[in-house]
Parts: C-alpha cells; sequence; structure tokens
C-alpha cells in the first residue's frame, strides 16, 4: 500500500511548503497542481520536484472553476495510483498534525 498526499495551490508558496515538508518523511507521493502562483512558487516547486521524485508537480492554469481544478489534481493522482493505494487530499494551509501523519500508515 503507498499514500500519496494530492493538492492544488495558487500563490501559497510559505504554506506549501511547510505542508510538503510535513508530508514527505510519511506519504510515498506529494502531487501538487498549481494554477499560474506569480508569486515564486512555480520556480521554487519545479526545482523541488526535480531533486526529490517523490514530489510530482504540474501547472493547470485557475479557470475559476474549484472543481475543475481539485479534478485536475485527481486526475493527476489516477496515473500512479494502484489499487489499495490510499489518497490523501490536503489544502496547503492545512498541515496535518504531526502525530496525525506518524501514524497513516497504522
Amino acid at each position: 500500500m503507498k499514500i500519496h498526499a494530492a493538492m492544488m495551490t495558487q500563490n501559497e508558496l510559505l504554506d506549501l511548503t511547510a505542508n510538503v515538508a510535513a508530508l514527505l518523511p510519511h506519504v510515498d507521493t506529494v502531487i501538487v497542481v498549481d494554477g499560474g502562483s506569480t508569486d515564486g512558487t512555480i520556480p521554487y516547486m519545479r526545482n523541488w520536484s526535480r531533486q526529490d521524485s517523490r514530489i510530482r508537480f504540474f501547472i493547470h492554469p485557475w479557470k475559476d472553476n474549484f472543481p475543475a481544478q481539485r479534478n485536475n489534481y485527481i486526475a493527476r493522482v489516477r496515473e500512479i495510483v494502484q489499487e489499495g493505494d490510499w489518497v490523501l487530499a490536503v489544502d496547503p494551509d492545512e498541515v496535518l498534525d504531526p502525530h496525525a501523519l506518524a501514524a497513516l500508515r497504522d
């Protein structure tokens, strides 16, 4: 069983980096779909995803359609998920409790 975390973001670099850093020790993959950030998120996450293969970073321009953006990251998860895997949908500004993250595989 693998655990994949997925989220969408736009102009939330500080929250996003804290969340991804918190998730990485506890999940197999972090999938981030960016809506076209202008705050430095795109170059930062491109670089980080090149350094850490567990991070998959995509750009999907925001079209003022929340469900469509969420469906986009779900589609990205479907590219790698296998039967029995878990998908954790998170928001970049909601870092999960460290105890909860540590207990994910249990």
